[in-house]
């Protein structure tokens, strides 16, 4: 612009086109400025434009991060939802074994009562659901199994603890034979029959026989054989008492003392302890055996040999002495005989030979004496385990019936007292010949002892034995023999 007006003003010496030409400059100066002004307003439009989408920008990542946040939450609160879904589900297939296992126990349980039941009008068929509902639970089928069955069986035999009815049946008399019959039961525990063909009349007795729960007799008393005659006949005055040979304390006591009599059936009631019991008394009587061959049947008269042996060498007859040694049995002359053999080396060699004998031998005679000892502390061990299960059997059976059925704990009780009195009764024996062999042990080696010194003293008192001078010293002057696990040796 100063140029242009330096221009016009060389030019123009007048003015007039200065004015126009500054006119026309102030005109563009104020478009320029309008155009300044419109961009800065465009500019400062478009700033507030972009804060504001900045600011709105600034919102949604905070709603989205609130947003991301809570699912997170929700995320975290799904998994440890599943995880306790888990852990019910781990729980539940827990107490769902439980409740298969019980179901399973009560199933045979019940199975196992039905079978010790007198025969009855739906007895096949309480033991056919049983058996359904045991295949149903061994089967392990996925779907779950339905205890129905068992508590339809359960019932029936409630309702079949209250009543009476009368039915034919097949049973085994107490003659041993089978015969169609009508069998009167009250209740689940009494039942009686009389046999179609020849009348014969008896009752049930809970006694086990040849694999079952009961057993027949004909022994009744006069009153019931009068009662169930009326009641077979139909006979009866609906109302009237009859007398049933009900016996709930199991009137075949008397059998059962006898059937237990037996050394057998005794045992066999100590429980399943008795076999290591029977194992121990067969090691024990074994180890017995051997040792009195061993200690007295192969030692008898090795005394009398000895004496003769040490007759012959105070008369000098020093072959026929070792003869005699060798051709003999026994510790006493198997240690003579080597002393006789090494006489030629003296004193020392004698008696080196006679501890060297006795070393040899002592293993043999104390052989098993361990052993007995051991099985003499593990035997009344083994009693009070066999008491402890039978303690812990009639506890379980108190828990399960309570404590007011003495006949039910007779059994843990039985096993326990069996087991404690079998094992007392294998060690006191083991303990008393495991004493007697030790001590005769003990004398056997006292015997070699002191027949090996009386030996000694015979040979270096022989003047013509060719020992050396120094090998002749009085034998009262030298320490005596010391023989291993002698007599004043402890044992264990």
């Amino acid at each position: 612009m100063t140029c242009l007006l330096l221009v016009l003003l060389a030019q123009d010496p007048g003015g007039a086109r200065l004015a126009a030409a500054l006119q026309a400059a102030q005109r563009e100066l104020a478009a320029e400025q309008e155009r300044i002004r419109r961009e800065d307003a465009a500019q400062e439009a478009e700033l507030a434009e972009a804060k504001a989408r900045l600011a709105a920008l600034s919102d949604e990542i905070v709603d989205r991060t609130l947003a991301l946040a809570a699912k997170e939450k929700a995320l975290e609160e799904q998994r440890n939802a599943r995880a306790e879904l888990r852990r019910r589900e781990d729980a539940a297939r827990v107490r769902w074994a439980g409740v298969r296992t019980a179901a399973a126990d009560a199933a045979q349980k019940l199975d196992d009562f039905l079978s010790a039941l007198p025969p009855g009008e739906r007895r096949a068929e309480q033991r056919a659901a049983v058996g359904a509902l045991k295949a149903e639970l061994d089967a392990d089928r996925p779907n779950g199994f339905d205890l129905g069955g068992l508590f339809a069986a359960g019932a029936a035999l409630l309702a079949e603890s209250r009543s009476i009815a009368i039915f034919p049946h097949t049973v085994r008399t107490a003659a041993g034979l089978e015969e169609p019959a009508e069998i009167l039961r009250a209740g689940m525990i009494f039942a009686a029959y009389r046999t179609k063909a020849s009348g014969r009349m008896g009752e049930v007795l809970a006694a086990p026989r040849e694999g079952e729960g009961y057993r027949w007799t004909e022994a009744l008393p006069p009153f019931a054989v009068e009662d169930l005659t009326l009641l077979f006949a139909g006979g009866a005055a609906e109302g009237a008492s009859m007398h049933l040979p009900l016996d709930v304390t199991q009137r075949l006591s008397p059998d059962r003392r006898e059937n237990g009599s037996n050394l057998l059936a005794t045992l066999k009631a100590g429980g399943l302890v008795m076999f290591p019991l029977g194992l121990t008394a067969l090691f024990a009587c074994m180890a017995i055996l051997e040792r009195f061959l061993t200690l007295f049947v192969r030692t008898r008269g090795s005394e009398r040999a000895a004496r003769a042996v040490l007759a012959c060498c105070r008369r000098g007859e020093w072959d026929d002495a070792e003869r005699r040694a060798r051709a003999g049995r026994g510790v006493v002359l198997r240690t003579l005989a080597a002393a006789l053999g090494a006489r030629e080396a003296g004193r020392k060699g004698m008696e080196e030979a006679v501890l060297a004998a006795v070393l040899k031998e002592t293993p043999a005679l104390e052989r098993f004496l361990a052993m007995l000892a051991v099985l003499a502390g593990v035997a009344p061990l083994l009693g009070l385990l066999g008491t402890v299960m039978g303690m812990i059997a009639t506890f379980d059976v108190i828990r399960v019936f309570g404590s007011g059925e003495p006949g039910l704990m007779a059994g843990g009780i039985s096993e326990a007292l069996v087991a404690t009195a079998t094992g007392l009764v294998i060690a006191i024996p083991i303990l008393v010949f495991h004493s007697v062999f030790a001590g005769r042990a003990d004398r056997i080696l006292a015997d070699v002892q002191r027949h090996g010194s009386s030996l000694v003293d015979i040979a270096c008192a022989a003047e013509d034995n060719g020992f050396a001078s120094e090998a002749l010293a009085p034998i009262s002057s030298r320490a005596p023999l010391s023989v291993p696990g002698g007599a004043g040796a402890p044992r264990q």
